[in-house]
């Protein structure tokens, strides 16, 4: 399992375009007023985070279970 933070991962993607990037195209694919998921954009980093390492995420509420990520629980 991955502990995220969002706002140490915005500085941390900035230092990668591809992962900043992927951040932008989970937006497009599952954020608000796109999807129902209606991901913000800092559940988008956490998505990329999860996706890029194949990992569950543990969350609370229906917005990740509508996209391709696994729970953790």
């Amino acid at each position: 399992m991955i502990a995220v933070d969002t706002s140490a991962l915005t500085a941390v993607l900035m230092k990668q375009p591809a992962a900043a990037r992927r951040v932008a195209g989970a937006y497009a694919k599952w954020g608000k007023g796109v999807h129902p998921a209606a991901l913000n954009f800092g559940d988008c980093f956490a998505y990329e985070t999860a996706k890029t390492h194949d990992c569950p995420l543990l969350y609370i509420g229906g917005d990740f279970a509508q996209t391709d990520i696994a729970s953790v629980l």
